[in-house]
């Protein structure tokens, strides 16, 4: 993960989905916008499985593949972060320290 990455305050995003009959009517990037809207944090990360229709989309959206985890059990995850653009350096949380 970049540095300005790991080193800043971010939002992670957990357990997103869309229903299955709900997909391709724009209703999860309008929830993902919503949430993401006037956030203090420079990034948001998430995680996704790689071969999952949803890494595509996220891909589109500007998110960036920055890692890759495989936690415990579970399948490879790729991790991705997303700088925020609403953030400024006025608005940030301070770093500790």
């Amino acid at each position: 993960m970049p540095e300005e990455v790991k080193a800043a305050d971010k939002l992670a995003v957990i357990e997103w989905a869309v229903l299955p009959d709900r997909r391709g009517a724009g209703i999860g990037r309008r929830l993902l916008d919503e949430l993401l809207a006037g956030r203090r944090e420079q990034w948001a990360t998430l995680t996704v499985v790689p071969a999952a229709d949803a890494r595509a989309i996220y891909d589109r959206w500007g998110w960036r593949h920055v890692a890759s985890t495989r936690p415990g059990r579970m399948p490879g995850m790729a991790v991705m972060s997303l700088e925020l653009p609403g953030s400024t350096e006025q608005e940030r949380i301070p770093e500790p320290g």
